[in-house]
């Protein structure tokens, strides 16, 4: 693949491809960029196991040039946005890729 077309570097041509896509409301392509600026949504497994419930958090991936204190700061965000909304249901929990340790 070539590096540049008409003296401009491939990476700016794709990106604003992208970026017109997403202007002009194509979702792939607007999920595409939040998920490069703000990151994945942390994903939730919740499985049933001898009649209690067992949640699994799976921590989001790192962004690229995201240092470990932005990325600790933007786990500790999501933590406690997913905090209030479980406060009260009571479930038994494992938080994988945190502090690994369970809580009830």
């Amino acid at each position: 693949m070539q590096s540049e077309h008409n003296g401009r570097p491939m990476e700016e041509i794709l990106a604003d491809v992208i970026i017109k896509h997403a202007l002009s409301g194509k979702f792939p392509y607007l999920k595409e960029i939040f998920d490069r600026l703000e990151g994945k949504p942390t994903e939730t497994v919740h499985a049933r196991v001898e009649s209690r419930t067992v949640t699994i958090y799976v921590p989001p991936p790192r962004i690229i040039n995201e240092t470990d204190e932005e990325y600790r700061a933007r786990l500790a965000l999501e933590n406690q946005a997913r905090d209030r909304r479980e406060d009260g249901r009571g479930d038994h929990q494992r938080m994988l890729g945190g502090r690994g340790e369970e809580g009830v």
